[in-house]
């Protein structure tokens, strides 16, 4: 018989809603033309959700500085 094994959800970040938060606030300010979420569940699976986008060459190489950022935080 197959042995199943519960697996740990991933842990909610303490500022998950001040980060978004923070977010709404420049966007209400009209600071940000568009916006794009890389969104982790809590069971791991990954997602995420963009606005319509007046630029998608701006928006892919805001994508990639984030992604370097995480990469040298990770590094750090």
């Amino acid at each position: 018989m197959t042995s199943l094994r519960v697996l740990d959800p991933e842990p909610p970040a303490a500022n998950v809603i001040e980060t978004l938060e923070d977010a709404l606030v420049e966007a209400r300010q009209g600071r940000l033309s568009s916006v794009a979420v890389a969104i982790v569940y809590r069971d791991g699976a990954a997602g995420g959700t963009w606005s319509e986008l007046p630029s998608r060459v701006a928006m892919l190489g805001s994508i990639a500085r984030l992604n370097h950022k995480i990469n040298l935080d990770a590094d750090a």
